[in-house]
Protein backbone atom coordinates (compact mmCIF):
# COMPACT_ATOMS: atom_id res chain seq x y z
CA UNK A 1 0.00 0.00 0.00
CA UNK A 2 1.91 3.00 -1.30
CA UNK A 3 -0.05 5.33 1.36
CA UNK A 4 2.52 3.63 3.78
CA UNK A 5 5.37 3.62 1.63
CA UNK A 6 5.09 7.00 0.96
CA UNK A 7 3.20 9.26 2.80
CA UNK A 8 1.70 12.46 0.71
CA UNK A 9 -0.56 13.55 2.80
CA UNK A 10 -0.14 17.70 3.00
CA UNK A 11 1.09 17.87 -0.24
CA UNK A 12 -0.67 19.37 -3.41
CA UNK A 13 0.67 17.19 -5.84
CA UNK A 14 -0.21 13.21 -5.03
CA UNK A 15 0.72 11.32 -8.32
CA UNK A 16 3.88 9.46 -8.74
CA UNK A 17 6.09 7.15 -11.50
CA UNK A 18 6.41 3.84 -9.28
CA UNK A 19 9.00 1.32 -10.55
CA UNK A 20 8.99 -1.87 -8.28
CA UNK A 21 11.89 -3.83 -9.06
CA UNK A 22 11.20 -7.36 -7.71
CA UNK A 23 14.26 -10.84 -7.55
CA UNK A 24 13.86 -13.11 -10.62
CA UNK A 25 10.70 -15.00 -10.45
CA UNK A 26 8.53 -12.39 -9.41
CA UNK A 27 6.27 -9.71 -10.89
CA UNK A 28 4.54 -6.66 -9.51
CA UNK A 29 0.55 -6.23 -10.34
CA UNK A 30 -1.25 -3.44 -10.00
CA UNK A 31 -5.12 -1.87 -11.65
CA UNK A 32 -2.07 0.91 -12.60
CA UNK A 33 -1.06 1.15 -16.18
CA UNK A 34 2.55 1.21 -17.06
CA UNK A 35 4.78 2.57 -18.88
CA UNK A 36 7.27 1.93 -21.25
CA UNK A 37 10.09 1.65 -18.20
CA UNK A 38 7.48 -0.24 -16.64
CA UNK A 39 6.62 2.04 -14.12
CA UNK A 40 3.51 2.28 -12.77
CA UNK A 41 1.59 6.01 -13.33
CA UNK A 42 -0.25 6.05 -9.84
CA UNK A 43 -2.67 9.23 -9.87
CA UNK A 44 -2.78 9.12 -6.03
CA UNK A 45 -0.50 7.37 -3.74
CA UNK A 46 -2.79 7.38 -0.81
CA UNK A 47 -5.13 4.68 -2.68
CA UNK A 48 -2.61 2.68 -4.52
CA UNK A 49 -2.10 -1.12 -3.97
CA UNK A 50 0.32 -2.95 -5.56
CA UNK A 51 0.82 -6.79 -5.32
CA UNK A 52 3.72 -8.91 -5.64
CA UNK A 53 3.64 -12.65 -6.24
CA UNK A 54 5.53 -15.54 -7.74
CA UNK A 55 5.61 -15.53 -11.77
CA UNK A 56 3.46 -18.94 -12.15
CA UNK A 57 0.50 -16.91 -10.09
CA UNK A 58 -2.56 -15.94 -12.74
CA UNK A 59 -5.38 -14.09 -11.84
CA UNK A 60 -8.92 -14.76 -12.73
CA UNK A 61 -10.31 -12.40 -15.12
CA UNK A 62 -13.60 -11.04 -16.03
CA UNK A 63 -15.21 -8.54 -17.82
CA UNK A 64 -18.22 -7.29 -17.05
CA UNK A 65 -21.39 -5.76 -19.68
CA UNK A 66 -20.09 -2.75 -19.11
CA UNK A 67 -16.26 -3.56 -19.98
CA UNK A 68 -14.99 -3.28 -16.39
CA UNK A 69 -11.94 -5.50 -16.29
CA UNK A 70 -11.94 -7.40 -13.28
CA UNK A 71 -8.87 -9.56 -12.12
CA UNK A 72 -8.92 -11.60 -8.70
CA UNK A 73 -5.50 -12.55 -7.64
CA UNK A 74 -5.12 -15.51 -5.03
CA UNK A 75 -2.16 -16.42 -3.13
CA UNK A 76 -2.15 -19.32 -0.46
CA UNK A 77 -4.30 -23.09 -0.38
CA UNK A 78 -7.88 -22.76 -0.09
CA UNK A 79 -10.75 -25.08 0.03
CA UNK A 80 -13.24 -23.71 -2.73
CA UNK A 81 -11.81 -23.58 -6.26
CA UNK A 82 -10.62 -21.74 -8.86
CA UNK A 83 -14.21 -22.04 -10.60
CA UNK A 84 -15.93 -21.04 -7.65
CA UNK A 85 -14.19 -17.95 -7.19
CA UNK A 86 -14.35 -17.17 -11.02
CA UNK A 87 -18.70 -17.29 -10.63
CA UNK A 88 -18.53 -15.38 -7.54
CA UNK A 89 -16.59 -12.61 -8.71
CA UNK A 90 -18.64 -12.10 -12.21
CA UNK A 91 -22.28 -12.67 -9.98
CA UNK A 92 -21.69 -10.27 -7.75
CA UNK A 93 -20.07 -7.33 -9.77
CA UNK A 94 -23.19 -7.86 -12.42
CA UNK A 95 -25.20 -7.25 -9.65
CA UNK A 96 -23.65 -4.53 -8.00
CA UNK A 97 -23.20 -2.54 -11.85
CA UNK A 98 -27.05 -3.19 -11.93
CA UNK A 99 -27.63 -1.88 -8.86
CA UNK A 100 -25.40 1.91 -9.45
CA UNK A 101 -25.98 1.30 -12.92
CA UNK A 102 -22.57 1.94 -13.71
CA UNK A 103 -19.06 0.51 -13.64
CA UNK A 104 -16.94 1.13 -10.91
CA UNK A 105 -13.55 1.86 -12.79
CA UNK A 106 -12.39 0.73 -15.85
CA UNK A 107 -9.81 -1.74 -14.08
CA UNK A 108 -10.68 -3.44 -10.86
CA UNK A 109 -7.79 -5.40 -8.72
CA UNK A 110 -8.62 -7.30 -5.93
CA UNK A 111 -6.09 -9.72 -4.34
CA UNK A 112 -6.72 -12.21 -2.01
CA UNK A 113 -3.67 -13.39 0.55
CA UNK A 114 -3.43 -15.78 3.31
CA UNK A 115 -2.61 -14.84 7.13
CA UNK A 116 1.25 -15.14 7.52
CA UNK A 117 1.97 -18.33 9.21
CA UNK A 118 -1.47 -19.96 8.46
CA UNK A 119 -2.46 -17.66 11.38
CA UNK A 120 -6.64 -15.68 11.39
CA UNK A 121 -8.01 -19.59 11.32
CA UNK A 122 -11.76 -18.57 10.54
CA UNK A 123 -10.90 -14.33 10.83
CA UNK A 124 -10.64 -12.11 7.87
CA UNK A 125 -9.87 -8.43 7.72
CA UNK A 126 -9.88 -6.13 4.22
CA UNK A 127 -9.62 -2.38 2.51
CA UNK A 128 -10.35 -1.08 -0.54
CA UNK A 129 -8.34 1.52 -2.12
CA UNK A 130 -9.52 3.23 -4.69
CA UNK A 131 -10.37 0.46 -7.14
CA UNK A 132 -8.08 -1.97 -5.37
CA UNK A 133 -9.39 -4.26 -3.05
CA UNK A 134 -7.33 -6.29 -0.48
CA UNK A 135 -8.16 -8.97 1.79
CA UNK A 136 -6.24 -11.24 4.13
CA UNK A 137 -7.70 -14.15 5.36
CA UNK A 138 -8.14 -17.22 6.79
CA UNK A 139 -9.53 -19.92 6.03
CA UNK A 140 -12.86 -21.64 7.60
CA UNK A 141 -12.52 -25.03 9.46
CA UNK A 142 -14.57 -26.78 6.95
CA UNK A 143 -14.41 -27.27 3.05
CA UNK A 144 -18.13 -26.18 2.85
CA UNK A 145 -18.00 -22.62 4.50
CA UNK A 146 -15.18 -21.93 2.66
CA UNK A 147 -17.07 -20.15 -0.58
CA UNK A 148 -19.70 -19.07 1.60
CA UNK A 149 -16.96 -17.16 3.46
CA UNK A 150 -15.73 -15.39 0.03
CA UNK A 151 -18.79 -14.66 -1.23
CA UNK A 152 -19.47 -12.60 2.05
CA UNK A 153 -16.38 -10.98 1.79
CA UNK A 154 -16.34 -10.06 -1.88
CA UNK A 155 -20.34 -8.70 -1.72
CA UNK A 156 -18.75 -6.36 1.12
CA UNK A 157 -15.64 -4.85 -0.44
CA UNK A 158 -16.89 -4.46 -4.04
CA UNK A 159 -19.93 -2.72 -2.28
CA UNK A 160 -17.16 0.05 -1.69
CA UNK A 161 -15.96 0.40 -4.78
CA UNK A 162 -18.80 2.67 -5.91
CA UNK A 163 -19.82 3.52 -1.99
CA UNK A 164 -17.31 5.60 -0.69
CA UNK A 165 -14.67 5.02 -3.04
CA UNK A 166 -16.69 6.32 -6.55
CA UNK A 167 -18.07 9.20 -5.04
CA UNK A 168 -16.44 12.95 -3.95
CA UNK A 169 -17.98 13.45 -0.66
CA UNK A 170 -16.09 14.13 2.50
CA UNK A 171 -16.50 13.97 5.78
CA UNK A 172 -17.08 10.49 8.64
CA UNK A 173 -20.18 9.76 7.14
CA UNK A 174 -18.89 5.73 7.53
CA UNK A 175 -22.03 4.98 9.35
CA UNK A 176 -23.87 5.17 6.01
CA UNK A 177 -21.30 3.58 3.73
CA UNK A 178 -20.38 0.64 6.41
CA UNK A 179 -24.58 0.01 6.80
CA UNK A 180 -25.37 0.18 3.77
CA UNK A 181 -22.52 -1.85 2.68
CA UNK A 182 -23.55 -4.40 5.37
CA UNK A 183 -27.16 -4.51 4.12
CA UNK A 184 -26.82 -4.98 0.12
CA UNK A 185 -24.63 -7.54 0.95
CA UNK A 186 -27.31 -9.34 2.62
CA UNK A 187 -29.58 -8.27 0.31
CA UNK A 188 -27.46 -9.48 -2.66
CA UNK A 189 -27.04 -12.39 -1.03
CA UNK A 190 -30.41 -13.58 -0.50
CA UNK A 191 -31.28 -12.46 -3.95
CA UNK A 192 -28.71 -14.59 -5.82
CA UNK A 193 -30.17 -17.35 -3.15
CA UNK A 194 -26.23 -17.26 -1.34
CA UNK A 195 -27.85 -16.99 2.07
CA UNK A 196 -31.81 -17.97 2.96
CA UNK A 197 -34.04 -15.57 4.13
CA UNK A 198 -33.27 -17.01 7.84
CA UNK A 199 -29.60 -15.57 7.27
CA UNK A 200 -31.01 -12.33 6.55
CA UNK A 201 -33.10 -11.98 9.74
CA UNK A 202 -30.36 -13.54 11.67
CA UNK A 203 -27.79 -10.93 10.97
CA UNK A 204 -30.52 -8.22 11.41
CA UNK A 205 -31.02 -9.72 14.72
CA UNK A 206 -27.54 -9.76 15.90
CA UNK A 207 -26.92 -6.13 15.21
CA UNK A 208 -30.18 -5.52 16.81
CA UNK A 209 -28.14 -7.32 20.02
CA UNK A 210 -25.20 -5.47 19.72
CA UNK A 211 -27.14 -2.00 19.02
CA UNK A 212 -28.74 -2.19 22.68
CA UNK A 213 -25.84 -2.71 23.93
CA UNK A 214 -24.60 0.24 22.77
CA UNK A 215 -24.87 3.73 24.71
CA UNK A 216 -27.44 6.05 23.02
CA UNK A 217 -25.94 9.40 20.95
CA UNK A 218 -26.16 10.10 17.23
CA UNK A 219 -25.32 7.90 14.56
CA UNK A 220 -23.20 11.08 13.23
CA UNK A 221 -21.47 11.61 16.40
CA UNK A 222 -20.35 8.01 16.84
CA UNK A 223 -19.07 7.86 13.13
CA UNK A 224 -16.92 10.64 13.95
CA UNK A 225 -15.24 8.71 16.47
CA UNK A 226 -15.56 5.26 14.65
CA UNK A 227 -11.73 5.12 15.19
CA UNK A 228 -11.93 5.23 18.84
CA UNK A 229 -12.91 1.42 19.27
CA UNK A 230 -16.54 1.61 18.53
CA UNK A 231 -16.54 0.42 15.25
CA UNK A 232 -18.59 -2.55 15.69
CA UNK A 233 -21.31 -0.75 17.05
CA UNK A 234 -21.05 1.99 14.46
CA UNK A 235 -21.72 -0.88 11.55
CA UNK A 236 -24.42 -2.55 13.38
CA UNK A 237 -26.63 0.13 14.25
CA UNK A 238 -25.74 1.28 10.35
CA UNK A 239 -27.16 -1.90 8.91
CA UNK A 240 -30.44 -1.54 10.68
CA UNK A 241 -30.67 2.22 9.80
CA UNK A 242 -30.55 0.98 6.08
CA UNK A 243 -33.06 -2.14 6.92
CA UNK A 244 -35.48 0.62 8.56
CA UNK A 245 -34.96 3.14 5.84
CA UNK A 246 -35.76 0.22 3.13
CA UNK A 247 -38.75 -0.88 4.71
CA UNK A 248 -40.38 2.76 5.20
CA UNK A 249 -39.71 3.80 1.59
CA UNK A 250 -40.93 0.64 -0.13
CA UNK A 251 -44.10 0.95 2.06
CA UNK A 252 -44.78 4.49 2.08
CA UNK A 253 -43.93 4.78 -2.08
CA UNK A 254 -45.18 0.89 -3.07
CA UNK A 255 -42.17 -0.24 -4.08
CA UNK A 256 -41.23 2.96 -6.42
CA UNK A 257 -38.66 4.29 -3.91
CA UNK A 258 -36.20 2.14 -2.13
CA UNK A 259 -32.48 1.78 -0.87
CA UNK A 260 -31.44 0.64 -3.67
CA UNK A 261 -32.66 3.87 -5.72
CA UNK A 262 -31.23 5.79 -3.09
CA UNK A 263 -28.04 4.39 -3.33
CA UNK A 264 -27.82 4.68 -7.15
CA UNK A 265 -29.17 8.17 -6.80
CA UNK A 266 -25.92 9.46 -4.02
CA UNK A 267 -23.64 7.79 -6.38
CA UNK A 268 -24.66 9.02 -9.62
CA UNK A 269 -25.43 12.88 -8.20
CA UNK A 270 -21.85 13.06 -6.58
CA UNK A 271 -19.27 11.20 -9.06
CA UNK A 272 -18.25 14.93 -9.55
CA UNK A 273 -19.35 16.96 -7.41
CA UNK A 274 -17.84 17.54 -4.26
CA UNK A 275 -19.52 17.85 -1.24
CA UNK A 276 -20.22 17.05 2.59
CA UNK A 277 -21.28 13.19 3.28
CA UNK A 278 -23.86 13.85 5.89
CA UNK A 279 -25.19 17.10 4.86
CA UNK A 280 -25.83 15.29 1.14
CA UNK A 281 -27.49 12.50 2.78
CA UNK A 282 -29.47 13.88 5.46
CA UNK A 283 -30.57 16.66 2.73
CA UNK A 284 -32.05 13.83 0.55
CA UNK A 285 -33.47 12.21 3.51
CA UNK A 286 -35.44 15.08 4.27
CA UNK A 287 -36.63 15.44 0.81
CA UNK A 288 -38.75 11.93 1.43
CA UNK A 289 -41.70 12.38 4.47
CA UNK A 290 -41.16 8.77 5.13
CA UNK A 291 -37.03 9.28 5.99
CA UNK A 292 -37.31 12.40 7.62
CA UNK A 293 -38.51 11.04 10.91
CA UNK A 294 -35.48 8.37 10.87
CA UNK A 295 -32.81 11.27 10.10
CA UNK A 296 -33.92 13.50 12.58
CA UNK A 297 -34.53 11.24 15.80
CA UNK A 298 -32.05 8.37 14.89
CA UNK A 299 -29.23 9.85 12.54
CA UNK A 300 -29.01 12.81 14.15
CA UNK A 301 -30.88 12.89 16.99
CA UNK A 302 -29.94 10.33 19.95
CA UNK A 303 -33.35 8.43 19.97
CA UNK A 304 -33.03 4.44 19.23
CA UNK A 305 -34.65 2.67 16.65
CA UNK A 306 -37.83 0.76 18.06
CA UNK A 307 -36.76 -2.55 16.45
CA UNK A 308 -40.05 -4.00 17.35
CA UNK A 309 -41.35 -1.38 14.40
CA UNK A 310 -39.44 -1.11 11.72
CA UNK A 311 -40.15 -4.24 10.08
CA UNK A 312 -43.42 -3.97 10.30
CA UNK A 313 -44.54 -3.05 7.00
CA UNK A 314 -42.12 -5.82 5.71
CA UNK A 315 -44.20 -8.43 7.52
CA UNK A 316 -41.16 -8.93 10.21
CA UNK A 317 -41.76 -8.64 13.82
CA UNK A 318 -39.38 -8.46 16.40
CA UNK A 319 -40.20 -11.10 19.61
CA UNK A 320 -37.79 -9.61 22.13
CA UNK A 321 -34.70 -11.48 20.94
CA UNK A 322 -34.84 -11.65 16.70
CA UNK A 323 -36.71 -10.75 13.96
CA UNK A 324 -39.40 -13.11 12.94
CA UNK A 325 -41.32 -13.51 9.59
CA UNK A 326 -45.16 -13.00 10.07
CA UNK A 327 -47.32 -16.47 9.11
CA UNK A 328 -49.56 -14.68 6.66
CA UNK A 329 -47.49 -11.32 5.05
CA UNK A 330 -50.53 -9.10 3.01
CA UNK A 331 -50.16 -8.65 -0.76
CA UNK A 332 -47.85 -5.30 0.10
CA UNK A 333 -46.18 -7.06 2.55
CA UNK A 334 -45.33 -9.90 -0.15
CA UNK A 335 -43.68 -7.30 -2.53
CA UNK A 336 -41.44 -5.98 0.13
CA UNK A 337 -40.04 -9.41 1.23
CA UNK A 338 -39.21 -10.29 -2.70
CA UNK A 339 -37.22 -7.27 -3.00
CA UNK A 340 -35.53 -8.07 0.44
CA UNK A 341 -34.16 -11.50 -1.41
CA UNK A 342 -37.59 -13.68 0.33
CA UNK A 343 -37.82 -17.30 -1.25
CA UNK A 344 -34.49 -16.65 -3.48
CA UNK A 345 -33.13 -19.38 -1.63
CA UNK A 346 -35.33 -21.86 -3.26
CA UNK A 347 -32.87 -21.41 -6.47
CA UNK A 348 -30.81 -23.91 -7.23
CA UNK A 349 -26.85 -23.91 -6.34
CA UNK A 350 -24.68 -22.19 -7.78
CA UNK A 351 -21.07 -22.93 -7.35
CA UNK A 352 -19.24 -26.33 -7.57
CA UNK A 353 -19.00 -27.26 -3.38
CA UNK A 354 -22.79 -26.67 -2.25
CA UNK A 355 -24.63 -29.50 -1.97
Amino acid sequence: MLGDLLPFEGRRERSARVKVVVPQGWRAISAYNTGPDGAFIVDDVSRAVIAVVRGNIQPIKFRSKRGAAYEMLITGEWQFTRADAEAMLGEIADEYEKLFDARPAERVQINLVPFPQGGGRGDWAAETRGAMVTIVSGDTPFATQSPQRLHEQLRHELFHLWLPNGVRLTGSYDWFYEGAALYHSLKTGARVGRITFANFLETLSQAAAIDVRMPAGSLLDASAGRWRGNTTGIYARGILTAFALDVAMQDASRGKRSMDLFVRRLYAENREREADGNATILRMLGEMPETTPIAERHIKGSDRLDVAKIGVAAGIGWDGRRFTLTEKPSGRQRAILRDLGYNSERRRPRYQNEK
